[in-house]
């Protein structure tokens, strides 16, 4: 290289890169400093979780979540078209960034969103997942849901149906659904989710239950408020978005994006105002706080994004998303701190060959097994 071709900021490289624009002599030289300045490494990290995540900037009071969905199915599509796996986007080890420093990557990161048109339908996020989208009828009947198959037309396959009986929709790991209820209800399902429902709503109220998580978006009716029940708490609205996340095991945390809801346990009662979120403790108070749009949301957009996480918390995830069972060799590893996000569309072992990169952990995969070690 010559005195006049002067050598880009390592913030351009690292952008270059990321962006598949990188020339072959300073994509080298970027290599050898990733292995060799932990400085380099870390601002590596901080600009790549920003970059996994640069279709989430619209989160905050913009977010639109059936742009958010189509894009996922758009993406996931294209993915299953060419063969390419899903896969996730590694996390990164916890390092400390300004937020003025943190907008200015997030802003050159941003990319638009793709409206879609609402419909009474099911939405498969790949074709070759582990298990059947499972519809349970409240005769005791199984169907298994097909890819985009509308909601009207299952039921009506199904013969007789208890317009009144509760059904129960499960969605297996790895999977991702969207569905409308016949209200105009509209419910994005996470992995490894149960919603139970019925066919028609009928009476002052409307009332569901679910386990797992799932984002509503519900519709309006004033004389008949919406209610979900989750792990012994009931959340109250008329019209309104919120996401539920109530997975077996695992906190509670119920998060307003619009509109208000009230959100009831046996010992506690709170209202909710948009941007805040509840989570149940284990005296049944609930503890409410301010919430990041981003990393609860993210799950709509195939992404989990986590902030100074545990890695105990985590593994949860990684087992819904790609069906394997994470194993951890040494209590300790729960412990460990994550920053980073887990991308839907890549593979597990690019998650897990940049966690061994960047942290003292390494694994072993046998089949779908997963054991995690120091």
């Amino acid at each position: 290289m010559t005195e006049s071709a002067a050598i880009p900021p390592i913030e351009q490289l690292i952008i270059d890169k990321l962006t598949n624009q990188i020339s072959e002599e300073d994509n080298q030289r970027l290599d050898e400093l990733l292995v060799t300045d932990s400085h380099v490494q870390e601002l590596w990290q901080q600009m790549l979780q920003v970059h996994s995540l640069k279709k989430l900037v619209s989160f905050n009071r913009t977010y639109n979540a059936e742009s958010s969905w189509q894009a996922l199915q758009d993406k996931l599509a294209a993915s299953d078209a060419t063969g390419t796996m899903l896969q996730a986007v590694a996390p990164a080890p916890v390092v400390k960034m300004s937020g003025r420093k943190w907008l200015r990557y997030a802003a050159a990161a941003v990319v638009g969103g793709i409206v879609v048109t609402a419909g009474v339908m099911f939405f498969q996020n790949r074709h070759n997942a582990a298990g059947d989208l499972k519809l349970q009828l409240a005769n005791g009947k199984s169907i298994s849901v097909e890819q985009n198959e509308n909601l009207k037309d299952v039921f009506a396959t199904a013969g007789n149906v208890d317009a009144n009986g509760i059904n129960t929709l499960s969605v297996p790991k790895t999977r991702s659904y969207k569905l409308q209820l016949t209200d105009g209800t509209q419910v994005w399902m996470n992995a490894a989710t149960d919603l139970n429902f019925p066919y028609q709503f009928n009476g002052s109220s409307r009332e569901v239950t679910v386990k797992g998580e799932a984002y509503f978006k519900v519709a309006q009716n004033a004389g008949a408020p919406f209610v979900v029940k989750v792990n012994g708490v009931k959340i109250s609205v008329l019209g309104t978005e919120f996401n539920v996340k109530a997975y077996p095991g695992e906190p509670m945390q119920i998060s307003l994006v619009n509109g208000k809801v009230s959100v009831e346990s046996d010992n506690d009662k709170q209202l909710l105002q948009p941007g805040e979120a509840v989570d149940l403790q284990s005296d049944k108070k609930l503890s409410k706080a301010n919430f990041d749009e981003t990393m609860v949301l993210g799950w709509m957009h195939g992404i989990y994004y986590f902030k100074n996480e545990e890695l105990g918390n985590i593994v949860p995830a990684i087992e819904r998303w790609f069906d394997v069972q994470v194993k951890l060799d040494n209590p300790s590893l729960a412990k460990i701190h994550i920053t980073g996000a887990l991308e839907k569309q890549k593979s597990i072992t690019d998650f897990l060959d940049m966690l061994s990169k960047t942290t003292s952990i390494s694994y072993v995969m046998t089949g779908g097994e997963i054991s995690l070690r120091k």
